[in-house]
């Protein structure tokens, strides 16, 4: 009789290797578990390692039901992904991991995290875009091509620039690198914005953001170079002071 109820427990278990069905998962572990207590309950002794094969094989059931039963309700809601939702199914992943899931379905839920990771960012990001205090820009001047010396019929004097009041900008917004650095990972997070669900709100959302800061940052560069030159002339007239 062992022999005979270890091998039925063994063939079971080599059956699960993979259930294509995830709702039968949790009867089928049930199912194994029953096996075992019922040769256990006839005086059965089973062998360690193969007990200990059926509640590995137990725990690795239970764990891939939970986390593709999770992938199956947070699939459709990608768009809605929070710090949350990803917090959970990450811990699932973990888990899966340490009870060796199929790599199959390890995959899948990676994908899926990575998916809510981005559309969560993109969403974080565009928000702190929009957060950023708006500039009121100085008007071009439109410089006549038929006569270079003027600019709208005007003679071109240099007039002293009115001093732009100093924006208050977010701590990520300080350093201008970093303002580029947020503008293009929004661009790059926007180019996968079927696979991240953005919809067309945010992707038009997004488009007036870039627009703005494609004057704002041309804006900040200007002004850091023209800064930069002033301070090379202020530097190299002191020089020249200094020699007479």
């Amino acid at each position: 009789m062992k022999l005979e109820k270890e091998l039925d427990i063994r063939n079971f278990i080599e059956s699960l290797a993979h259930v294509d069905n995830y709702k039968t998962i949790r009867k089928s572990a049930g199912i194994l578990m029953k096996k075992m207590e019922n040769a256990i309950s006839l005086n059965v002794h089973l062998d360690e390692q193969l007990v200990d094969n059926i509640n590995r094989c137990h725990q690795r059931l239970i764990s891939e039901r939970n986390l593709r039963n999770e992938m199956l309700e947070i699939s459709e809601e990608i768009s809605s992904a929070s710090k949350e939702s990803i917090g959970k199914l990450q811990n699932l992943i973990e888990d899966a991991q340490s009870r060796t899931v199929e790599d199959e379905y390890m995959q899948s839920a990676l994908t899926l995290m990575n998916k809510m990771e981005g559309n969560l960012e993109a969403r974080t990001v565009l928000m702190e875009l929009q957060e950023y205090p708006a500039r009121e820009f100085p008007e071009e001047e439109v410089v006549d091509p038929k006569k270079p010396g003027k600019k709208d019929g005007k003679d071109t004097k240099k007039k002293k620039k009115k001093k732009e009041p100093q924006l208050n900008y977010p701590e990520w917004g300080v350093e201008l690198e970093d303002v580029v650095k947020k503008y293009n990972n929004l661009k790059a997070l926007v180019k996968n914005a079927q696979d991240l669900r953005l919809d067309e709100k945010f992707l038009n959302d997004t488009k007036e953001r870039f627009v703005y800061f494609d004057r704002e940052i041309k804006y900040r560069k200007d002004m850091e170079a023209e800064a930069l030159a002033e301070a090379e002339a202020r530097a190299l007239a002191k020089k020249k002071k200094a020699k007479k």
